[in-house]
Formats: C-alpha cells, structure tokens, sequence
C-alpha cells in the first residue's frame, strides 16, 4: 500500500495510526509559543495591552470594594499633594509616593519586597521590557536550553573534572546576545538555583549558564554587590510574558551607582582598546589561523596573538574584547560550550574558510538572481555552481521520497524494505544505493551544510546564519517544514549524505572523536596506537614481575553485562584462617600499566590524549586499542592484577589494607542481573523494546538473556560481602555520607545493524561524496523498568559490585595519601550560597528544599581531599585502568612506590627527594592532567548524554509515527522538574510547559499541560502521553493525562 506523511510517499507495509500522524500534521500549523511570538511583531500589542491595563485600574469603574488600607492611602496622597504644592520639592514628593502606594508592576521595587504570602499573580516577574537583542529564534534556543539545565535532582559526586570553579559574588560575564556583541554584566547571586546579574543596561537580569559567553573571576568587590540585593527577586523568577523573553527588572541608580561606574570604565576601557587595535582585531581569524590545520587556543592565548603581546600581559580588557571579536567569525571559531569557564576555542583552517566564504558568496549570488526574476528583470543562472547543485538535490530527494516520508519533525522515516544482516554484502542490515556523483562546487557545498549541521554552535544574524537554510528553501521542496538549524539534517538526509540515523552529537569538533576524520593529528595517533598494540613482541616487560601474588585457586568474580569485552576488575572473598567473622575482601583490577611504559609510547600517550573511552549506544571510542586490552589485559585466567585488598569483620571494620601485584587464575564470570537476583535485588518490571526487525538470537541472547543462577557457595560468598558492604557504607553514612533516589533508569540501550555502523567522516579528503539513498535500518533495543523516583535503594543489595570499587577507591586513597603520592584524589564541595545538604537535612528533605540546599558537588586535586558525599577522607579511582585515564595515573604512582618499598624496605614518602624523583608523574604533571580533564570530561558528558538523547528520539519517531513498536505503552511516568518559558507547542489547549524526567526512558522531556493541570508540583509524578517527537531539536514533547503522586521518601533514606 502506499503511505503518506504530510508530504512524500513511500511503498511498502508501513502502519501508523492516524492520531499520530495529525499530531505530526498539528505540530507545524499550530505551533505556537507559551511565552508570546516574535517580539518585533509584537510591539504593537504589547502597547494595547499596557495601555488597557493602564486604563482599568486608573478610570474603569471597580467591582470590589475599597478596603481601609486603600481609604488610608487615599487620604496619605490627599496630605502629600498639599505638602507638594507648599515645598515643591518633586523629588521628595515622589519618593513618598513611591514609599506609600506599592504597585507590582513597578520596574523598580523597593528594599525587602517579598514574593512571601503573595498571590501567583502578583509575584516576582521580570518587570521590564526586554532590548532589542533578544531575538526570538535565539529565545527558542534558551529555551531548549531551559530544558536540559532544569533543575537536576541527581547528585552526581563523580563529575570530578570541576576543581571546584563556580560563579562568586563579583565576577564578570558576557552574555551572548544574537545581533550585537556580548553584554557585560556582573554576577551578584544564586536564588533557588536562579542565578541573578547586574547588567551594563542599568538592570537586573536571571539568566542560565547557556547565555554566558565569558567569565572574569574577581571584578567587582563583594560590597558592591551586596547593595543591590535588596532589590533583587528573593524568589524564582519568571519573565512577564506580556513584554518579555528574558527575566529582567530595574534596580535604584543610587544603589547600584559605584558598580555601574565600574562597569563603564572597563567598558569604555576595553571599547579604546578596540579602537587602538581595531585593524587587528577585524582581521583576527586571519590572523591566528592555520593554512591547512586546526588548532586549539585559550582565550588569552588568542588575545596575546591579537594585541601582540606576552601572555603576562592579557588583561581583563583585552579578554572580553578578544571574545567579541570572536564573535565575528562564530563559524570559522568555535568556542567550547561545555562549561561555562571553559575558554577553549578551535580555529578551523583557512582552507575551510575558503570553502565557506565562496558558499555563501554563492548564496548571495542567488539571492540577487531571486530578487532580478522577482522584478522582472533577465538573469541566467543556469550555469551556476548553486543552480547546478540544487537540481541535483531536487532529482535525489524526490528520488529518496520513493522509499523514505519525510516529515515535519525534520527527519526522515525507516525504510519501507528492511533487510537481514546476513542477506546483504557488507553484512549489514542496511545499505546505501549510489544513483548521483557530486563534482567539486557540489562538494564545498555539502561539506558547508554538513558542518552547519554540527551542534553546537552559534552564528550570528549575518548571511553565514541563513545560508544552509536558504539553500535548503530554494530546491522548493521543503514548504510543509520549519525551516531552522534543526533541520538540515533532513536535507543532508535525502541527499543519500547522511543515514536517516547519523548521530550528529558524536561530530562534536571540539572533542574530535577518532575514526570521524575531524583532527588529523588525533587520527595519526590512534593508528599509531594501533600499530604498535599489534605487535604481539613489543610490551612483553613485565615492571612487577619479581612482586607478582600467585592467586592460585581463589575464585575471582568478574561482574559485568553480558557479551562485556574489556573486563577491568573482579572481586574475591578469603577467610581469615582461625576466624568466622573476618576476611580479607579484594578487587582484583587489569594491569596494562606495569607492562606500557608511562610516557614516550604511543599506546600511553593517545590514552592521556583521550582520557576516557567514551561510551555511545553505536559504538563506543577506547581509550586503549581494543586488541591491546582484550588479548592481553582484560581479566581473564593467567592475566596480571593490581590487587587492593583489605581485611573486615562483618561489623565493618577494617583491620588492615594492602595493596600489591598479583596474577588471576581462577576466573569466574557473573552478570549483574544474577547477583540483583541472587541478593533479592532485582529491578521490577524489566523490559525491552524493539524497532526494526528483531535481531538473531546469538545477539538477544548477549543483551537480554536470563543469567543463570549463582552456585550455592556464590550464593554464600556474596551473601557475607553484601553484610560487610552494609556495614562499611553505614558507617561512611554516619560520617556525613548521603544516599539519594536514582531518579532515572540507566538504560543500556543498544543498536543492531549486523557489523557495527562505521563513523561518519568529515574530513573532504574521506567522506564519501555519492548521492543516492539508504535501503533498511538499524534495529534499536531499548530496555526499560519500573522506577520509583523516591526511593532510596540498599545499595548494597542493588548495586553491590559498586559499593565493592567505591570501598577499593578508598582504599587506594587513603594508602597513597599516607604516603603523599600525586595523582587525581576525588573529593567533594558544597556551593557558598546555600546551607550544604547534610543526613541531618535529608531525613526532613521535602521537594521545596532542594531548591533551598546545595548538594555535595565533585572536584579533583593532586592532593588529598575529603569526600563528603561517600563519607571518606580519601577517595581516588583506581578500578578501571582499561578505560580511565586518571585510574592508569594512579595505578603507575601506586606501583613506582611499591617497587621503591621493596628496594629500600621503608615506606614510600614523596616528601623525601629521591622518593619523588622515582614517580614517573610529578605534582605539576598531574596538575596538568587535572586540567584537561577539566577541558574534556564536559564535552565527554555531554555527547553521552545527547547520543543517549537522539537514540531514544530515534526509537520513539519510529515506534510513534511508524507503529513500529505495537506494544509500546500509551502513556508513560514523568517526574516534573520546574516549569519553563518560551516553550513551543503542538497544540493551543496547552497553558503551561514544564521540563521532566521520562523515568522510563531516562531522558529529559518538555511536559505540557492543559488548565485542568496548570499547577504542577515539583517532583511530583505524572503520567503523561506522547504527542511529538521533534527530530530538529531532539526533543519529546509529551502531554499530562494524569497526575499520580507528589513528592515522597521510600527506602534506605539517610
């Protein structure tokens, strides 16, 4: 049959209801914004309004009554008008006015003003009228923003990469502005998680970390900003969607007089600056790029090219300009968004350039060709590169709509014809049919538009903005879509360029993943890593060989997913001989360190370069050559170990630790889902669901096969670690340790395509340049359980292989730190501004206060910390050399002083001169370390989480407007976040949006609501349905059907 979505036919046994499908039609001709549309268009009614507003109060007659109060100020006003007519001093008699007749709608409120006891609709709102800077496309991307930087309920003490950096009281900002240059401002305050500013514009502002451009710590001194704090907002605030994008209101010029003052002279001071370097700086792209390389800069690095100067001499000035003149090359300069402090920026070759500026070039020329036919005027363009390529497109999308719908969600449909892995060449479940070349003008095209579509980055409103749009509008077949960033996807798509199904997450540039061809010097270091893992010859050294522990018969359980390839640990259980309540429990982790030398080889030098393996649904990227630690380190029989080994009585003491090298021979492997099992600690209502054609049972039976049950002796074994693990964790507890709901599932979700989906290349030199289109896709497993939001689980049943690596972690910690080795020790901070989330707190915790607390946040040091969120005084990681960096770091330190104990038979103390000169990572090489993983564990963090994101949109688009899940479930439980401003919608019922977690699916979705569920609570528990699935911004829209519980504390609470 044939079968049509909004626009496009494809051939084939596809189904979807039709509800889906108008959802589909619905959400571009009725989209609307809950705040308002495009601020420019609405200038006019906003004076209607006002102007309305204004008359109602002050000449329509009232329906209520007038209240004493109101007969009081009445009175008071008679008395001071007649005070005015005898003094005339009018600016006394206006700041009595002011003083008697409160008003909420005033720009500028008065000391103590209180969102206490108000009504709704007389709380704190944003209360001024925005500048002409905020645009509304840039606002719809704040609120995309909004959406995932809604308040988070995890606490998360592992993202370590921090070192502690938060906005003070005081420091500098520029935010981004869409049309003009970055807007200094100053950071005064955090209120409920919203964090307040002064502006250059005389105004406070809230504003999130997205619309920050640039940090300078220490601007203005803590007194200043203290004076304006009683005209701030004391409360979350929202913008008054009558007259507003952005929350801002108006703040006395006599108190915040000295910091305005402040404010100008670096303003006026970086504008000279400007002026006297001006040539430079309008030609700064030219100036610090590379003919034919990227290259990596700090933000001073680029101001020291810039002006000239010594890196010594940057000052504050001349990095705020630095950044705007950035700003004039957003395309052709990208910063790093990942952390607000992150001031690394990647200059793309000039080669690159050249391509884009004869792009858009092209483009204009267009544009004028559109505007002479438009007048009636003669022009040939038919022999021009844009003309010549849009033909083309038009031949290969209408040729891709045969067997692919496009949609309004900005994305492609599956494939009418699915295929078997094994029925097809190259043994995938999909190919690509080849029906169109592209010559050289068609190829500086496509890698413009493909770059384009590269999240993230922002392009000011200049043609470099509208380019991609604008060729993707002039093949004429794009009239039923919004037309927006999002979208170019969809062109690249149905150009036989992109699969319906390319991650454009894992392109980041900034992270330069191997394989894509993004950094040709990242390449040429992972082949060489790779060269040299395959020679089976080369790392047969063995640095511990004289200290190496025989672990003969003593069961090691290596805990993992089924089908895991790269084992980095296993644990043991050894009774202390003589004792029934003693033993000595041990984590036996992969040792590739005492074999590869720290520095000077390639193996160890890309894996300081990468940090991390970086896990995606398709694929992941090692940090070491996947044959290096699978045929030689990854724990198996006859394979080396770091043990970390500790002796506990089952009260949870620890009576000794040792730490040494040993080798495994009795190796057993378990799955996690036994041991839940076999500890009574299984997840309820497990399932898993499938688009695509089922996969061959080889492959289901690795990712949702039953594990078998644990022998009765396992059963014992893990029965007494699971007692000792409660014991130890109870008293980490005791000493300010906090437990905490996992509020969403972890889901391991996976992607079938037969071989594995090869990485897309970027690079022009090695992308494949053939149009045509794909036929089959990949199927997707998306495996979900129950989860209750509330509950505390005991970890020690769910989670026991964790429990078990924290405690070797503090081990580890805790020996070196006695010894004073350098290397990433964890700890924990909590924020200045709010009173720290402590047990005590959490045994009273409601969901107001964790607006109100500050949680326990990671940070990384070369010396000791204490971690507060475990309840330790030392914590480093030291249990997955395999694919952490920082854990490989560790292990050499551990092992340079190990061997310094056994030669001169004393403790290690790197105090002592010859005893730091054995490690092979001084203090300062760590402290380097530290900082780049301060640089890229945020990027790492966050491709994982949009990868997870897109994969799930992925599966939801098919299974929602493709029936190709007929037994997902209609609704779904939510956990509601905050509600959130500006949001888009697919319906005009719709009064309200709030961000949510998708507890199923664990990601985080936009919640809209009807007036029959205006107020939700936050934390409380909806069950809400599907209504879009938006494939520009990687977005589920859902709508609220239910509400099924507020906010409660279930399970092992502290």
């Amino acid at each position: 049959m044939a079968y049509s979505v909004r626009w496009g036919q494809t051939k084939g046994r596809l189904s979807a209801s039709v509800r889906n499908i108008d959802s589909m039609r619905r959400h571009l001709s009725q989209r609307r914004s809950l705040l308002a549309t495009n601020p420019v268009r609405r200038r006019h009614h906003i004076a209607q309004h006002i102007g309305a507003r204004f008359f109602s109060r002050h000449y329509a007659p009232s329906a209520q009554p007038e209240t004493p109060d109101d007969l009081k100020t009445t009175i008071d006003n008679i008395l001071l008008k007649t005070e005015f007519e005898t003094k005339r001093d009018i600016r006394e008699y206006l700041r009595k006015w002011q003083e008697q007749n409160l008003t909420y709608q005033d720009p500028v409120r008065g000391p103590g003003t209180s969102n206490a006891n108000l009504p709704q609709s007389i709380k704190w709102t944003g209360n001024m009228l925005n500048d002409g800077q905020a645009v509304y496309e840039d606002a719809v991307e704040q609120t995309h923003n909004s959406l995932n930087e809604a308040v988070d309920l995890n606490i998360n003490t592992d993202d370590n990469y921090e070192v502690a950096d938060i906005l003070e009281p005081g420091d500098l900002v520029g935010f981004y502005s869409g049309t003009t240059m970055a807007t200094p401002a100053v950071y005064i305050r955090s209120v409920e998680r919203q964090k307040q500013y002064y502006t250059l514009r005389g105004k406070w502002r809230v504003a999130s970390d997205k619309d920050i451009d640039i940090v300078i710590k220490n601007f203005a001194p803590k007194e200043l900003t203290d004076a304006l704090i009683p005209y701030l907002p004391d409360t979350a605030v929202t913008p008054d969607i009558n007259i507003q994008q952005i929350s801002e209101g108006g703040v006395p010029r006599s108190a915040s007089a000295p910091l305005m003052a402040m404010l100008q002279q670096f303003s006026e001071a970086e504008k000279k600056l400007y002026r006297d370097n001006a040539k430079r700086l309008d030609n700064l792209y030219a100036l610090i790029a590379s003919p034919d390389k990227r290259v990596v800069y700090t933000l001073p690095e680029i101001a020291a090219k810039a002006l000239d100067i010594s890196i010594d001499d940057v000052t504050p000035e001349a990095l705020f300009m630095t950044q705007k003149a950035i700003q004039q090359s957003p395309f052709l300069i990208l910063a790093d968004r990942s952390s607000i402090f992150s001031d690394r920026y990647l200059v793309r070759p000039k080669s690159f350039a050249d391509c884009f500026n004869t792009v858009i070039g092209w483009v204009r020329e267009h544009e004028d060709h559109l505007c002479r036919i438009a007048l009636y005027q003669p022009s040939d363009f038919k022999g021009h590169p844009l003309q010549k390529f849009l033909q083309k497109a038009q031949k290969l999308i209408l040729q891709s709509r045969s067997i692919r719908s496009p949609t309004t969600m900005s994305s492609v449909g599956p494939s009418a014809q699915q295929f078997e892995a094994d029925s097809l060449p190259d043994g995938r479940a999909y190919q690509k049919v080849v029906t169109e070349q592209f010559d050289h003008s068609d190829k500086i095209i496509l890698e413009y538009l493909i770059h384009f579509s590269i999240p993230p980055h922002r392009i000011n409103e200049t043609s470099a903005r509208y380019a991609a749009i604008h060729i993707m509008r002039s093949t004429g077949l794009y009239t039923a879509i919004e037309l927006q960033r999002g979208a170019i996807p969809l062109l690249l798509q149905e150009l036989g360029i992109f699969p319906a199904w390319e991650n454009i997450y894992a392109l980041d540039h900034l992270l330069a993943l191997p394989g894509h061809n993004i950094d040709t010097d990242a390449e040429k270091m992972m082949e060489a890593a790779q060269i040299a893992a395959s020679d089976p010859h080369k790392y047969q050294n063995d640095t511990m060989a004289d200290m190496r522990v025989d672990w003969g018969d003593l069961p090691i359980y290596c805990i993992d997913d089924p089908g895991a390839k790269e084992i980095d640990d296993g644990i043991s259980l050894e009774p202390v001989a003589g004792t029934d309540d003693t033993f000595w429990l041990r984590v036996h982790i992969a040792n590739p360190t005492a074999f590869l030398p720290p520095h000077d080889d390639p193996i160890s030098e890309n894996a300081a370069r990468r940090l991390t393996t970086v896990y995606l649904p398709e694929r992941h990227y090692p940090m070491l050559p996947s044959n290096f630690t699978t045929q030689s380190f990854s724990l198996a029989p006859n394979r080396p170990t770091l043990t970390i080994s500790a002796k506990v009585n089952t009260n949870g003491d620890v009576l000794e630790a040792d730490i040494t090298n040993g080798l495994a021979r009795n190796v057993i492997y378990l799955t996690h889902t036994g041991l839940r099992n076999t500890l009574d600690g299984h997840t309820k209502g497990s399932q898993t669901y499938i688009v695509g054609k089922e996969p061959p049972s080889d492959y289901l039976e690795k990712v949702i096969s039953e594990s078998p049950a644990f022998t009765e002796e396992q059963t014992k074994t893990f029965n007494i670690m699971q007692k000792i693990m409660t014991q130890i964790n109870t008293k980490w507890r005791e000493n300010g340790g906090l437990t905490w709901p996992d509020s969403m599932g972890q889901q391991n979700l996976s992607i079938y395509s037969g071989k594995p989906i090869p990485p897309f290349s970027v690079h022009p030199d090695k992308l494949e340049w053939e149009g045509g289109y794909f036929q089959g896709d990949p199927s997707i497993l998306l495996p979900v359980s129950d989860i209750d939001p509330y509950d505390v689980p005991n970890l020690s049943r769910k989670n026991l292989v964790a429990l078990v690596m924290r405690f070797a972690c503090h081990i580890a910690g805790r020996w070196s730190a006695d010894r004073n080795i350098p290397l990433v020790y964890d700890g924990t901070y909590f924020h200045p501004e709010y009173p720290p989330l402590t047990p005590e707190k959490l045994k009273n915790f409601t969901a107001n206060d964790w607006l109100r607390f500050a949680p326990p946040k990671g940070y990384s040091s070369s010396s000791v910390l204490p971690h507060g969120g475990l309840g330790v005084d030392a914590y480093t990681k030291v249990t997955s050399p395999l694919r952490r960096y920082s854990d490989m770091v560790a292990h050499y330190q551990i092992e340079a002083a190990l061997r310094y104990e056994r030669t001169h038979n004393k403790k290690f103390n790197s105090t002592e001169p010859d005893a730091a000169a054995s490690l092979p990572f001084s203090t300062d090489k760590v402290d380097l370390i530290l900082e780049n993983m301060k640089a890229q564990y945020p990027l790492i963090k966050s491709v994982q989480t949009l990868s997870q994101t897109f994969w799930v949109c992925q599966f939801l688009f098919r299974a929602f407007y493709f029936g190709e899940c007929e037994d997902l479930p209609e609704t779904f439980p939510c956990l509601v976040r905050q509600q959130i401003q500006g949001s888009s919608s697919t319906d005009s019922n719709y009064v309200r949006a709030y961000a949510a977690d998708n507890l199923p699916f664990g990601i985080r979705v936009q919640l809209f609501v009807t007036e029959e569920f205006r107020d939700l609570d936050t934390l409380s528990t909806v069950e809400a349905k599907i209504v879009a699935v938006n494939m520009a911004k990687h977005v589920v829209e859902m709508e609220v059907v239910r509400k099924v519980k507020g906010w409660e504390r279930t399970g092992d609470w502290a």
